[in-house]
This record gives structure tokens, sequence and C-alpha cells, in this order.
């Protein structure tokens, strides 16, 4: 029976990955995380990614033996800041949950023999850790944002090579422009953005996944292809597209045909 584990379960794009896999025929064991206590069924409470021990603490909680087949790092955290008004305190929370706690958890996972050869493991990340995509035109601000983002994006392409080696694929995925409690800050962009809610994102997202394997691993991958993004970006990214030289096989590669077509983002 396939195991999933999905850290940091309460989000709603973490509900929304479960549930669609509840809905198989022959559905796996689902194990999520939470930071505070639960009484989920297969939820393992008190997995705070500020803690250095919350790898190990997910190891000891987790049945002897249990081995992952596709492990969803789903945690994240974000305010706002402009030049005037940096919190450093909030600053440092968000890379440590955005980046180094998967870096915590994935460590111990591996260390423990929990991610066998053939397993995947998929950074839910976002198109605001992409520096190729900022522009002049967007501004600056939300430092700690970008700076957790980008620095998940590094963790996970430099984890990539450490994991190839063990037979495990990694990926990158800018999911969407959700409507989230997480993104409540971007609410007067939802219309114009065409935002969308985490249970039109699940579907993009798994097919991604499903496609990702050894040749592929390390991308960063936006799976609903353009949707939310601008103008600016949208033509960038396209260049890019046109100009790659590898072959890239992730998805129908037809930027063209719908807007939930994945496209790989420059970093």
């Amino acid at each position: 029976m396939p195991n999933i584990l999905i850290v940091g379960g309460s989000s709603a794009l973490s509900l929304a990955i479960r549930a669609h896999y509840e809905t198989l025929s022959n559905p796996p064991t689902v194990f999520t995380t939470a930071r505070g206590a639960t009484t989920q069924p297969n939820a393992i409470g008190g997995i705070d990614m500020e803690d250095d021990e919350c790898g190990a603490k997910l190891v000891r909680a987790l049945p002897k033996g249990t081995q992952f087949d596709v492990v969803y790092l789903v945690a994240g955290y974000f305010t706002t800041d402009t030049i005037e008004t940096i919190n450093w305190k909030e600053c440092r929370k968000m890379v440590e949950i955005c980046a180094f706690g998967p870096l915590k958890i994935s460590s111990a996972l591996a260390t423990e023999g929990m991610l066998p050869a053939g397993a995947k493991v998929v950074f839910i990340t976002s198109e605001g850790g992409s520096i190729g995509l900022r522009t002049e035109g967007e501004g600056g601000g939300n430092y700690g944002h970008h700076v957790s983002k980008a620095a998940a994006n590094a963790v996970g392409k430099i984890m990539s090579w450490d994991m190839k080696e063990r037979g495990v694929a990694v990926v990158m995925v800018h999911p969407g422009f959700m409507r989230t409690k997480m993104t409540a800050h971007y609410a007067q962009y939802y219309d114009d953005g065409g935002a969308v809610t985490a249970d039109v994102v699940v579907g993009p997202l798994l097919r991604v996944v499903e496609e990702l394997n050894l040749e592929n691993t390390g991308r960063f991958i936006a799976s609903m292809g353009l949707q939310g993004f601008n103008p600016n970006a949208i033509a960038y990214i396209k260049q890019l597209d046109a100009e790659r030289k590898d072959e890239f096989k992730m998805g129908v590669k037809d930027l063209t045909t719908t807007q939930y077509t994945p496209v790989e983002l420059p970093w």
C-alpha cells in the first residue's frame, strides 16, 4: 500500500491533496503533520518547522519501517514588508519555515531510510522565489517572502542531486495563484490575476508529480502554467521556453493550448 506524507497538513492545499487521495478506489495511507495538537487520523502533531529537531521528532512518531512514495512539503509562512518596515524576526521565521524546515524533514527521512528509490519529494514553493521573474514594474518590498522562497528553491535544487544518488526525484512547484488565508494580502488582485481555490490547483499539481522522474528531477515548475502571471512575466517565460535546448519532458509542452499546461520557471 503506497504511503503519502503531507508536511503542513492544515493548509487549504494540503487538505485538497488529501481529499484527492481519499477519493481513489484504492487510496494510499496519507500521513500529515501539524504544528499543534491534532486528532486527525494518521496526523502527527508537534512538528514545528522552526524546531531544529522537527525531522527527528517526525521520524520517531512514525510507525517503524514506514517508507513514503511521495512527500509534499507544503508548510509555509508569509508576512509582508517594505524597506521601511522590515521585521527581522518575521523574515527569519519565513526562511526557517519555508527553506530550512523542508531540509530538516527531508534529511531525517532520507537518513532513516524512509525515502526509498522511486520516491518523490515535492517542494510547494512560489514564483516569488524566482529572481529572474522580478521586475521594476512589480517593485520592491516583501523581502522576507522573496528571500525565503528563493532559499527554498535553492535547497530543493541542491537536494535533488543528493537525492538522485538515492533514486529519489525532487521538484519545486509553484502551484498557482490561490485564494487562501496566506494570500489574503493580495486579495485585491484575485480577480485580475485569475486566482483559484485549492481544489482547482490539485489536478495540475498531481500531473506534475506523476510525471516526475530522475530524468527531470531538480526542476522549478509552474504546474498551472501561465495562470496568474503578469504579461511581462508571461513574455519572459515564453522566451525562455523557446530558447531552451534541453529535453524538458513534463506535461504537454505547448503554451498555446491551455493555461494549465505546466511550464518551467527561471531561477
